[in-house]
């Protein structure tokens, strides 16, 4: 139980590498001295070496001869040096293996005080393929819609199926002998509990393994490339920062935790949570099989796709996710701010309390598209295979003030639709103002919440919003009568807390079945441009309610451009003639 310290450059295996002739053994602790450039070239496991810590402030590199490597250690592996497998310009040669095992010890690659790590794995061209067809329980053969046959794929080797059925089902299974052909993969037990038609098959063996380690496998590295898979351990990586991570992270608690700037691109699989409490990271590997693929993560652009997890994102914010959200019990929960241009496929709940996302893309195969969510802004969404577009959207825990919106509604060019508590706001062609060629039918459901339909304009300073309507039912609303406001988006009167609008015009007659027109006017007097909401409002327990206005700002008089089209109004803002006259949507 020494301090073996090196005195050369050299191999590992050799005692003139060392202070004293003697290389390591078991329960000593290493340190490779600056300049040094060791060269490991050992089974320390097989020798039945257990190192007690390794310290590398010079350069470690790992054996390129053909054969199994392992590095044994129960302390960390730290220090300021470099710590390489393989280079930039070689991965580690196909024909050897580098195992680095912690021995069921709380113990990682330190990078604290500056250790580089370059781990260059050799990846598979596909990590991940998908099976063709459901499969029973207890199925060997698994039907697949990729040929890895001339890929890293090998018998032997570790996959995980993780299933995409609305849930977290994630299986890990070894590759039989004559496992591997064209169309299907044999695994050497057979699946606890069947798989559907697209569950993920990682590979997960990798030719460079972290293992062993009951804490995180590397924790505080920095600035390095980690292609590799980490298996085995509690949890793969911490308080990293701009490293590029390649290979496999695999059943661990966290994929990555606490990290930010990172480029990864390997899969997460079958972890606690793939990426818990990080940030600004791009993530092109897929996630999946994982109680959640992110939480409590925010900033990230993810490209890769989430899929078959408890939830797809958990308590996260202002990610850019343009991979598909599929197979998961929830696709967001508890999540904010976030903006999904691939959609979500096949979840049990598409959004469940979820506020103010913005989605393009799909969403379809749920039981519930939106569960309890609102400001939802949604372009172009499919919802034609979804259950319920919008459950519980006039719940009780749903603000009065909640609006969520569909432009292009189920992928239909001008389609529009909106709920509200109050109601539910439709694009309508046949009930129309004259002269209109699209309006609105709001159909309203609750006699204390008042339905609504709003739009955001920009109002520069010292300029004036004009906006006119016409507005008719068939019933009475002589107990609340339907009305045009202006509303500050930050004081609104539907706060209940004493806002007023800045505003207002209601209908003249509550019974009246006719047309009847609304006007309303602000002008901006402040030095800053402002948001205004326009609304129109309604308040009953039952009945339908038809509109339309339009709008016009005193600067440019002509050409205004509202909801992306271009209008001309004329000074007085009269509407022109053959113009599309309520725009559904607005620019900005």
């Amino acid at each position: 139980m020494a301090i073996i310290t090196s005195t050369a450059t050299g191999a590992w295996d050799t005692g003139a590498t060392w202070v004293g002739g003697v290389k390591p053994a078991n329960g000593d602790s290493v340190v490779i001295a600056t300049g040094h450039i060791v060269t490991f070239d050992a089974d320390l496991s097989g020798d039945g070496i257990d190192l007690a810590g390794l310290t590398i402030t010079g350069t470690l590199t790992a054996d390129t001869t053909a054969g199994a490597y392992t590095l044994k250690c129960s302390a960390d592996i730290t220090g300021a040096g470099t710590f390489n497998i393989g280079s930039s310009g070689a991965d580690y040669p196909i024909t050897c293996t580098f195992l680095i095992d912690f021995d069921t010890t709380a113990s990682s690659i330190d990078g604290t005080p500056g250790l580089t790590c370059n781990f260059y794995c050799v990846n598979p061209t596909n990590p991940v393929i998908e099976l063709t067809a459901l499969e029973a329980i207890g199925q060997t053969e698994l039907g697949v819609t990729t040929d890895v046959t001339g890929d890293t794929w090998a018998v032997g080797d570790a996959v995980r199926i993780d299933n995409i059925d609305a849930g977290v089902d994630s299986e890990a299974r070894t590759i039989a002998a004559g496992g591997i052909s064209s169309d299907h993969i044999d695994v050497t037990a057979g699946l606890t509990a069947e798989k559907i038609a697209g569950s993920k098959v990682v590979l997960v063996t990798r030719n460079i393994k972290v293992t062993g380690s009951t804490g995180f496998a590397f924790d505080d590295v920095s600035g390095s490339n980690l292609g590799c898979e980490i298996s085995g351990c509690t949890s793969g990586y911490t308080v990293s920062v701009s490293n590029t991570i390649s290979g496999v992270t695999s059943g661990c608690s966290d994929g990555i935790n606490a990290s930010y700037s990172n480029t990864i691109s390997g899969p997460f699989s079958g972890c606690g949570s793939g990426v818990y409490r990080s940030y600004s990271n791009a993530i092109s590997g897929a996630i999946s099989g994982c109680t959640n693929g992110l939480n409590e993560a925010y900033a990230n652009i993810v490209s890769g796709s989430i899929s078959g997890c408890g939830s797809g994102v958990l308590k996260s914010y202002s990610n850019a996710i343009s991979g598909l959200v599929d197979g998961c019990t929830n696709g967001l929960n508890g999540s904010f701010s976030n903006f999904l241009s691939a959609g979500l496929n096949n979840c049990a709940n598409g959004f469940v309390t979820s506020p103010s996302n913005t989605v393009s893309g799909v969403i379809t195969g749920c039981v519930n598209g939106l569960n309890t969510s609102y400001f939802i802004t949604l372009y172009g969404v499919d919802f034609s295979t979804t259950t319920a577009e919008n459950a519980s959207y006039a719940s009780t825990s749903i603000p009065a003030w909640a609006y969520t919106n569909s432009y292009d509604h189920d992928a239909t060019t001008g389609k529009f639709k909106s709920w509200t508590k109050g109601g539910i706001t439709l694009s309508e062609v046949t009930t129309v103002p004259t002269g209109f060629t699209q309006g609105y039918k709001m159909t309203c459901e609750d006699a204390d919440n008042a339905a609504f339909h709003q739009e955001e304009v920009s109002l520069e300073p010292g300029e004036t919003l004009e906006v006119s309507g016409q507005i008719k039912f068939a019933d009475s609303h002589a107990a609340y009568l339907p009305r045009l406001e202006l509303i500050d988006p930050g004081a609104d009167p539907l706060w209940g807390s004493g806002e007023a609008v800045l505003a207002t015009d209601s209908v003249a007659s509550g019974t009246s079945t006719d047309w009847q027109a609304v006007s309303v006017s602000y002008t901006n007097s402040t030095s800053l441009a402002k948001p205004i909401l326009v609304r129109t409002l309604a308040k009953r327990a039952s009945g339908d309610v038809y509109f339309g206005w339009v709008e016009d700002k005193d600067y440019p008089a002509v050409g205004d451009v509202n909801y992306g089209t271009s209008f001309d109004h004329g000074s007085t803002g009269t509407l022109r003639p053959g113009a599309v006259d309520n725009r559904y949507r607005y620019n900005y």
